[in-house]
């Protein structure tokens, strides 16, 4: 059985919009990687306590999102977690690592934002044990600029795993933001996600 990579994508999705598509799959071309595995958050640990749209409402919007992505699929497993249980990278790469051959290489595909605080996640030398990151750089930052803001001891340890994406300035907190205040649905979610939010009558008030 030859070998393959597989980058693991998490987020909360709330709602998917065309960043969460164009740059992972950006990401996956450069890394001449076979799949992108989107992870849906149950309960993300930084977000404890805060509003989060229900699970299956963020699941239907992605898989409609994606239904067109021949290299991309879903994995539910945090949001199948207990209500009362945070989802961890750790925890879940673990289980991922379980389902997968050994000659399946796992990366985890995260943003600069997330690499620059790496240190404080839970566990995060057994994280680049189970799956090394993929660090996604959007202009104008560039890989030689994230390297010169880290730490001497960090450069190394960063520097072979960037990957220069296209930019953007989405968001979906500012996407929400503009349902709630009554304006369209930006054209920046895809077509069958707005009808869906439309539909149900998500982010209104």
């Amino acid at each position: 059985m030859s070998e393959r990579t597989i980058l693991i994508f998490g987020g909360t999705f709330d709602p998917p919009h065309r960043a969460h598509l164009e740059l992972p799959e950006q990401a996956r071309v450069a890394l001449n990687a076979d799949l992108i595995l989107y992870v849906p958050a149950g309960v993300p640990p930084h977000k404890v306590g805060q509003r989060i749209t229900d699970g299956q409402h963020r699941l239907a919007m992605l898989r409609l999102a994606l239904a067109d992505r021949e290299h991309a699929r879903i994995d539910i497993r945090e949001l199948d977690a207990p209500a009362d249980d945070p989802s961890f990278t750790v925890k879940t790469l673990e289980a991922l690592r379980r389902d997968h051959p050994e000659n399946t290489h796992l990366r985890l595909l995260i943003g600069s934002d997330q690499a620059a605080v790496f240190d404080t996640w839970r566990e995060p030398e057994r994280i680049e044990r189970l799956a090394p990151p993929a660090v996604m750089i959007r202009p104008p930052l560039t890989a030689e600029l994230f390297i010169d803001g880290l730490a001497a001891d960090q450069a190394e340890r960063w520097r072979r795993r960037l990957v220069e994406v296209d930019s953007t300035d989405l968001s979906a907190t500012a996407i929400r933001e503009a349902i709630r205040s009554g304006g369209p649905i930006p054209k920046s979610v895809p077509a069958r996600v707005r009808d869906y939010i439309k539909q149900h009558g998500l982010y209104r008030d």
